[in-house]
């Protein structure tokens, strides 16, 4: 919020020249620095956050329900975007944009669920150790592992321009593939066995935490080699880290992240949003996506859950709670800004919608319990009187923050 009321939005609007010499162009360089290594560092958490255990042996069901609730919603934001770039591409898509690049992305953004900001959610609701919390938890890792394989392919389409074939994009994939094969396989196995020899301690000593943040700028620059996204990287380096020693990590790092990094990404983000409360272009592109983003995650999840066999009232809970966007949205926007992908009045409209989902969850997931749910459904799923086991309370602390 800071960096909004300092950006050009409301101090460059009412103060011009004061926004201009307190701010030039040369100044904001450190800060992108600094803000960069905040997001490599979130996707390394996020990806501390990823659970294999939560997707193993779910079944056809699950693979249904977790993927549907990713390309309903992604299918229906490719529809609403065509009408947009028809209508609207010059105020929306970048100068790196072409209409394929731009719609991907509007998908993209639409089918985003933060993992974090779940998790942040269900320990709030007191269901991270609910079957309903552990379902959405589940269905959240999917997208999340989707979400930055199809971010990092999207950057190196756009960075291509408008040189995209068929050979290149395949080229990229294969190696995508290929790193992720051996991060998940070779690596993982690797630490592991580092693990079980004392090599490293799940105590997460000094040395330990320099040897993790190694493999971590490690995978970061090799993604970029290939041509993708560091963030899948550093996402990667985290999701393959064993459960013994995530919560090490996650006690080391996330409060540096969250209170001292993570604010520079914000002012960054701030410093160069401009929003326009009197064009009318971003508040249709705001009600239009924030629409096709609640009804797409609702029906997506909702459906094929209720097909598998789960009451109404619990697959459109599970709806519900994949609706919320936070932070990885601001993160996902600001990597498609800075690509030249979508423009800052496009970010504006879509930070307003991923604002309005995220805020929307709870109270959904409240008045369909409240309005909907049987006796029976209560007493399963309701708010226990004895807390479950404990979270790292760093994650509300990085919630807050962000």
């Amino acid at each position: 919020m800071l960096g909004v009321v300092l950006g050009p939005s409301i101090l460059g609007r009412v103060f011009p020249e004061m926004f201009n010499t307190l701010f030039p162009q040369a100044s904001l360089m450190p800060i992108n620095g600094l803000s960069w290594i905040a997001i490599i560092l979130f996707g390394f958490l996020t990806g501390l956050h990823f659970d294999y255990r939560d997707i193993k042996g779910r079944g056809a069901s699950f693979a249904i329900t977790s993927l549907s609730s990713i390309l309903v919603p992604f299918g229906l934001a490719l529809l609403a975007a065509w009408q947009i770039w028809n209508s609207y591409s010059n105020v929306f898509a970048g100068n790196n944009a072409i209409a394929f690049t731009f719609i991907i992305a509007m998908g993209i953004a639409v089918g985003v669920t933060a993992l974090p900001v779940l998790s942040a959610i269900l320990i709030e609701m007191h269901l991270i150790q609910r079957p309903l919390g552990k379902a959405a938890l589940g269905f959240a890792t999917v997208n999340d592992g989707v979400l930055w394989i199809l971010v990092s392919i999207l950057l190196s389409l756009a960075s291509s321009g408008a040189n995209i074939n068929a050979a290149t994009v395949a080229k990229t994939i294969g190696l995508t593939l290929l790193f992720l094969s051996i991060m998940a396989l070779a690596v993982r196995l690797f630490i592991m066995r580092c693990l079980n020899a004392k090599i490293i301690s799940s105590q997460i000593h000094n040395q330990d935490l320099v040897a993790v943040l190694c493999l971590l700028f490690i995978s970061a620059f090799i993604t970029e080699l290939i041509g993708v996204h560091f963030l899948l990287g550093a996402f990667t380096a985290g999701a393959i880290i064993p459960k013994e020693m995530s919560h090490g990590i996650q006690h080391k790092l996330e409060h540096s992240v969250s209170i001292i990094l993570l604010p520079f990404f914000f002012m960054s983000t701030g410093l160069q949003t401009k929003f326009d409360f009197g064009a009318s272009e971003i508040w249709i592109l705001f009600a239009l996506m924030t629409a096709v983003s609640i009804v797409g995650k609702v029906a997506g999840t909702a459906i094929p859950e209720k097909l598998s066999g789960s009451s109404w009232v619990r697959s459109l809970e599970l709806g519900a709670l994949m609706q919320c966007k936070g932070l990885m949205e601001v993160v996902v926007l600001q990597m498609m800004l800075a690509a030249q992908i979508i423009t800052p009045q496009c970010f504006s409209a879509m930070l307003f919608m991923a604002i309005t989902t995220t805020a929307f969850t709870k109270p959904a997931v409240l008045i369909v319990r409240r309005y909907f749910g049987t006796h029976k459904h209560r007493i399963e799923d309701a708010e226990p009187m004895i807390m479950d086991a404990p979270e790292p309370p760093q994650l509300m602390e990085l919630v807050k923050n962000g």
